[in-house]
């Protein structure tokens, strides 16, 4: 699903342990003119956009995508907690992607 992300800390996935995986991907500045910021991601806390703040797991710039897959000896995604992001500019357009594990163990 396509979302957009703000200047504003938001939680984009909430925790789940029947996570399989998941995906974020900053849509290409060809397509999205106005993506021209970073995306900052926090796991299981709100990022910080500043410089000096290690208050981050990850930063995504135009085209660049983050995420957990699922772990082959464990069966399940290594990261199943809320998932934070921000951006340095309003209006980041992404896609979002998550997987589930159904209870037959499928995806779903």
């Amino acid at each position: 699903m396509r979302i957009t992300i703000g200047t504003e800390a938001k939680q984009i996935l909430a925790a789940n342990p029947k996570r399989k995986r998941w995906e974020l991907q900053m849509i290409p500045q060809s397509i999205e003119a106005g993506n021209t910021g970073y995306i900052y991601i926090g796991k299981g806390y709100p990022p910080s956009t500043n410089s000096d703040s290690m208050a981050k797991d990850a930063i995504l710039s135009d085209g660049a995508s983050v995420g957990d897959n699922v772990d082959a000896l464990l069966e399940k995604c290594p990261y199943t907690g809320a998932v934070w992001a921000v951006a340095t500019i309003a209006a980041q357009v992404c896609t979002l992607f998550e997987e589930n594990i159904t209870e037959n163990g499928n995806s779903k």
